[in-house]
């Protein structure tokens, strides 16, 4: 037999333990010699380096349901492949491929290190994960050593095909502060279901990396965590075709960072990709170019401290891009900074933007602007942008950067809004209500608003029958000046009614004025709006009562109210005693 042809073999009947001293090597037959390594029951291997090379046979382990290979200190790994007594796994022809993963079986393998020891797995090819079957993991120190478990290989699939992943979760893990994970790509649910990886504070590098690949990719996730750190370098798409699948960033120091890559974080990409999520609690997301959150795909969210404060740095966040009822909510005190501008239903629907708990989104860059709804897209209706409690705030102070508010009601759409209310603040120099977008609140605007023909302010919480008043710290304008005039609506209830508060200048010239009575007036004047400087007055006025009008200069003072004829009310006996301070409500549902 020449030595080309000859073949190492070395076989045991239950379980095999190698172990050399340190830095030794064991090697089965000759380089260009094909060599199996046969265990029936569990391979250990300690110290020292095992080495197979593209024409290996490979390492094989036949015991079926929960095998397991474990990896400690110092051991190398060049071609693993683990097999069922029923099935072949995986990558038949792919040279220095690993499979892990068994046809309805249970396979793990385990690097396990510890103090300054490294366990290694290198891989060429493919690290398949669940290629047709359930429960299958690769994981690093899954006790969480103090060694290094080193994971590198070009592509990493998790729960490969359709079935997979079906009864139980495939996955990768690190589980060590030292340990390290590099892949070329990484696909987490390529065809099938429950596919997952976890880094719990190590260091993982990868290129592109994709959940719910395909329709049927259901339920996958990406986790770090514990101060661990994932550096995506290009592409992230979570819920490609797929649905319910996650990245979940959690924990102080936590880090999802794409600041190097020239791709946006997609969440929900193509037409079917529902329920999809990325989710940062206590750590943060890097991101340099934007975050699109239901680009065709409908019902995907950004949640940025749902149950702790999170941070997102970001060029800029699309929300419904083409897609209907996609979030973004922060909460918790948390922060977005922006470099760059904000779209909310450019040409969808019902999708919210939320900021709430006492936290802020601030746009950091010049001419960036903060749309709702896009223009006169009849396709962009019940879009939302909401801030609400104490603290709470969208913060844009840089030149030409401003809020529009656009949209037309479509048959009996809402119109798009932004809503402020329980404490919660507009720090924008420049608020711009175009037709079918309405300004909404009970709390406060600090900045100049424009409203044009077509444009809504209605003072109040934006539910139905609420009363408020909408504080505006700057100007008001309904005048033709700004595309204007636009339109005031205020409803009275009773004693109470709405009220916009402006610091500034007020501008009426030629706008209306839209009062809803809920119940029947009172008899008593409505305190409507006050002003600093007053220009104009409204050019109609809807559903004033007969007998009623309009006083600009209410009591001699900066106040408009809607009063009765004099006969009906003795303002010398009641003084302002008898005005109710009215506070405002929007008619529309929330």
């Amino acid at each position: 037999m020449s030595s080309s042809a000859r073949r190492a073999l070395l076989t045991a009947a239950r379980n095999a333990f190698i172990q050399n001293g340190i830095g030794a090597t064991a090697n089965l037959g000759a380089a260009a010699a094909a060599k199996t390594l046969s265990v029936s029951g569990n391979a250990t291997l300690r110290s020292g380096t095992l080495t197979l090379d593209a024409n290996a046979g490979g390492l094989s382990m036949n015991q079926g349901a929960g095998t397991t290979l474990t990896l400690a200190a110092g051991t190398s790994l060049g071609n693993v492949r683990l097999t069922t007594p029923s099935a072949t796994i995986g990558l038949t022809n792919t040279a220095n491929g690993v499979d892990a993963g068994g046809y309805l079986e249970t396979n793990v393998v385990n690097l396990v290190s510890s103090g300054t020891a490294t366990a290694r797995l290198t891989v060429a090819g493919n690290l398949t994960i669940g290629n047709d079957g359930s429960g299958n993991a690769v994981q690093g120190n899954p006790d969480g050593t103090s060694g290094a478990a080193i994971i590198s290989a070009g592509t990493i699939r998790v729960s490969v095909a359709a079935s997979a992943g079906a009864a139980d979760y495939n996955w990768i893990g690190t589980y060590g502060a030292n340990d390290t994970l590099a892949a070329t790509t990484l696909r987490i649910g390529e065809a099938g279901d429950k596919g997952g990886a976890e880094n719990f504070g190590g260091t993982w590098t990868v290129t592109d990396t994709i959940l719910g690949d395909q329709a049927v990719s259901n339920a996958n996730y990406l986790t770090v965590a514990d101060g661990g750190t994932i550096t995506n370098d290009g592409e992230m798409i979570v819920g490609l075709r797929g649905s319910s699948n996650a990245l979940s960033i959690d924990g102080i120091g936590s880090l999802f960072d794409m600041s190097d890559s020239s791709d946006d974080l997609v969440i929900g990409s193509l037409a079917g990709a529902t329920g999809n999520t990325v989710s940062v609690n206590y750590g943060a997301l890097v991101v340099d170019k934007e975050i699109i959150v239901g680009d065709a795909g409908s019902s995907n969210l950004l949640e940025i401290g749902n149950t702790d404060t999170g941070s997102v740095t970001a060029g800029g966040i699309e929300v419904g891009l083409d897609s209907d009822a996609n979030g973004v909510f922060l909460d918790n005190g948390s922060t977005a900074t922006l470099n760059g501008s904000v779209t909310v239903g450019e040409n969808g629907s019902d999708n919210t933007f939320r900021i709430r708990g006492g936290s802020v989104v601030t746009l950091t860059q010049a001419g960036d602007d903060f749309t709702i709804g896009y223009e006169s897209n009849a396709d962009s209706d019940g879009n939302r942008l909401e801030v609400s409690g104490s603290g709470s705030k969208l913060v844009m102070h840089q030149a030409d950067s401003e809020l529009w508010i656009h949209g037309v009601k479509t048959g009996g759409g809402t119109g798009n809004m932004a809503l402020v209310r329980d404490g919660g603040s507009l720090e924008v120099d420049m608020v711009m209500v175009a037709s079918g977008g309405t300004l909404a609140g009970d709390a406060s605007v600090v900045g100049r608003v424009n409203v044009a023909t077509g444009g809504v302010i209605a003072p109040g919480d934006g539910t139905a029958g609420s009363i408020g008043t909408l504080s505006v710290t700057g100007d008001a304008v309904f005048s033709p000046l700004v595309g204007g005039p636009g339109l005031l609506e205020i409803d009275i209830d009773g004693l109470l009614c709405d009220m916009l508060s402006v610091s500034g200048a007020l501008d009426l010239s030629g706008a209306t004025l839209d009062l809803n009575f809920i119940g029947p007036p009172s008899g008593m004047a409505y305190l409507i709006a006050d002003y600093g400087t007053l220009t104009g007055t409204f050019g109609s006025v809807v559903a004033l009562p007969a007998g009623w009008y309009v006083d600009y200069t209410f009591g001699g003072m900066n106040k408009i109210a809607v009063v009765p004829e004099p006969s009906a009310i003795v303002l010398a006996g009641l003084g302002l005693a008898g005005v109710a301070a009215w506070r405002l409500r929007r008619k529309r549902p929330a």
